[in-house]
């Protein structure tokens, strides 16, 4: 294993080699420091995405001088708390922000973990010569060890999405989450009931879009914190067959429940419209396949064939692979990828009959009724029950006088 010396050396290199800021640090007050994520992905050698720098005092003049000497946008962040972002051609973003507190000693100390409350800065003339760095809290030996703690237990009720950015970031660098610390949090999960469900989701699909997530997602649901973001007891248990899919699959299979439970989930996570359809449409497909007729007729399977395809359809093709996932079964990934791709379910003929032909012979107006008769008369159509319009409209008129059952009347 390097030594601590070679260690801090090689971050030092990587932050060096960050966007050019280490040519610029000169223009910097005194007391600037690169701060957070940056310093830590550097110490454990993960790609570098954008930089943070935390500054005495003046961050949004600190901001304009790297803006212009790098040739970058300046962006104000936030006013109150003096945060600025610098915009540069290379990808990466200098985030610029006013120190919180009366020291750096102060502004680490407020910081969720110790991984993230360590900071670094040349320290010499000559720039790139020499370096320092600031860990109050113990992050370094931390890092060394692949641990999780707080920077302060206290700081826990600062913002309760660091509850969820503690599994998360767990699962995203492989770390340890120690008993001491979940211990820290169990009793504060019911504070997750204040916090913005969007921001909450983005938690959760990059938790489970970490390498090896399952651990992560069992402390997470075993502490309490799924039950207080209103995610269904019947989706806390992860499928093992759910690694494969890509992470919105994966969350859709951890949050399987009824449909009744799919609107209050994507209430409280303010899901988007497709979000909310993709676990609809998952939970209808999971119906259709338990009700499997065994030993009924080719019609019988054709229809079963067809209601399944028609389930998994607004997923597409790879929705196959989340059933397989919930159920379990070798046998499913097979059957669902056939019938989805089977051509004589999803017919190219035109339907039998019309919205608006149907709407002129019945005499009745346009309503849910139609799309609902429209969609049976497809699936009858699809398995080959009905051949022609004569035949279709005698059986919409048994529907709509109620003498075939599910009548539309």
């Amino acid at each position: 294993m390097p030594t601590a010396d070679d260690w801090l050396d090689v971050a030092a290199a990587r932050l060096a080699a960050a966007a050019g800021l280490v040519e610029a640090w000169p223009l910097l007050p005194e007391g600037a420091h690169l701060v957070g994520g940056c310093v830590r992905d550097a110490l454990l050698g993960r790609p570098l995405h954008d930089l943070d720098l935390v500054v005495p005092e003046g961050a949004a003049r600190v901001a304009r001088t790297l803006a212009r000497h790098l040739g970058g946008t300046h962006v104000v962040l936030d006013e109150a708390f003096d945060s600025h972002r610098v915009i540069l051609d290379t990808g990466m973003d200098l985030d610029i922000t006013r120190q919180q507190g009366a020291s750096l000693a102060d502004d680490l100390g407020r910081r969720d973990l110790t991984i993230n409350a360590v900071a670094f800065r040349w320290s010499t003339p000559t720039v790139g010569e020499g370096y320092a760095w600031v860990d109050p809290c113990g992050g370094l030996p931390d890092l060394r060890s692949g641990l999780l703690r707080a920077a302060d237990p206290a700081n826990w009720r600062a913002d309760a999405l660091r509850l969820l950015r503690l599994y998360r970031i767990g699962a995203e660098l492989g770390f340890v989450l120690p008993e001491p610390t979940r211990a820290e949090v169990r009793p504060l999960a019911g504070l997750l009931v204040g916090v913005p469900g969007e921001r909450a989701w983005v938690e959760l699909q990059r938790l489970v879009a970490a390498p090896d997530p399952l651990p992560y997602w069992h402390a997470m649901a075993g502490d309490g914190m799924l039950a207080s973001l209103g995610w269904p007891s019947s989706g806390q248990v992860w499928c093992p067959s759910a690694r494969a899919l890509t992470p919105d699959a994966r969350l859709r299979v951890q949050a399987i429940t009824d449909e009744a439970g799919v609107d209050l989930l994507a209430a409280r996570l303010r899901w988007s419209r497709s979000e909310r359809r993709g676990l609809q449409a998952l939970v209808r497909a999971l119906e259709v396949w338990r009700s499997w007729p065994l030993a009924s007729s080719a019609t019988e399977q054709a229809r079963w064939c067809y209601r399944l395809r028609e389930a998994l359809l607004p997923l597409g093709l790879g929705s196959a692979r989340e059933l397989h996932a919930l159920v379990d079964r070798d046998e499913v990934l097979a059957a669902c990828e056939a019938e989805l791709a089977l051509p004589s379910l999803r017919s190219t003929q035109p339907p039998l009959l019309r919205g608006d032909e149907v709407v002129a012979r019945s005499g009745r107006s346009a309503g849910p009724w139609l799309g609902n008769l429209l969609q049976a008369l497809a699936e009858e159509q699809a398995v080959g029950t009905l051949v022609d319009a004569d035949g279709a409209w005698t059986w919409i008129q048994d529907r709509l006088s109620g003498a075939s059952p599910g009548g539309a009347a």
